[in-house]
């Protein structure tokens, strides 16, 4: 669960409607008048006082600010530490605000910090400001594979590979699973939907890049053998809380 943005007044000026920005009941139902925004910054209390691993995080970019980002997750995970105990390693990620691929909709501003060149000494400030506390960094994959890579060396502990952003982002690997023809009327669902943008041959690409959030997708063959080509050493899947940190 990413916070987004730790300042409020961000927060409330980019999420102005529906469960986020004013979040719900028990029952699962918009709360009239909520704090969208405590309501998100108090996920990870709710989580760990059930047992559960938890995991913090802001969009970098989304604030100007970064430093204070970047000071407001740290202050959040020493305080989920120190708090709880957790079991397992807290999860720092670091999601980043990218532009979507429809620029006509891209409501960015306009001078924005380029993340890329910044990643790798966010993650290791990440990585310095918590050593003495159980936390993994996690540098996701919203920037290019070298620039990953780069986090990871420096500071990464715990990293994502094959990860889709927009909605539909999972169709191929879920028509894959389907029986024959009902791929077929699917195919020819979607050809008929993104006419002119979907081809005979290379539909399944094609599909991947109609991302609705722009990030560098890869196969997670090509995660594991970059990585390896880096020299870092890759473990089996294996819970967080047995796990060396």
């Amino acid at each position: 669960m990413w916070q987004e943005t730790y300042d409020h007044e961000v927060y409330n000026s980019h999420i102005t409607k529906g469960p986020k920005a004013r979040g719900i009941d028990d029952n699962y139902k918009v709360v009239k008048n909520g704090d969208g925004y405590r309501f998100r910054l108090e996920s990870q209390d709710r989580a760990l006082r059930e047992g559960l691993s938890a995991s913090v995080g802001a969009m970098l970019g989304l604030n100007p600010n970064i430093g204070f980002e970047i000071i407001a997750t740290v202050d959040h995970a020493r305080y989920l530490e120190s708090s709880y105990q957790p079991g397992d390693p807290i999860i720092v990620g670091m999601p980043t605000w990218n532009n979507i691929t429809t620029p006509r909709t891209d409501k960015r501003p306009a001078r924005t910090l380029p993340i890329d060149g910044y990643f790798a000494f966010f993650a290791s400030i990440y990585f310095l400001a918590l050593h003495r506390y159980r936390a993994w960094i996690f540098p996701n994959c919203r920037v290019s594979l070298p620039i990953q890579i780069d986090a990871v060396r420096a500071a990464g502990v715990y990293t994502s590979t094959e990860v889709k952003l927009g909605p539909g982002g999972y169709l191929n690997s879920a028509i894959a699973k389907l029986p024959v023809e009902q791929r077929a009327a699917i195919m020819q669902m979607l050809k008929s939907t993104f006419k002119g943008e979907l081809s005979a041959e290379n539909w399944h690409d094609e599909l991947d890049n109609l991302e609705q959030f722009k990030h560098d997708f890869h196969h997670h063959e090509t995660y594991v053998k970059a990585l390896t080509d880096a020299g870092l050493f890759i473990g089996s899947q294996t819970a967080p809380s047995s796990a060396n940190h």
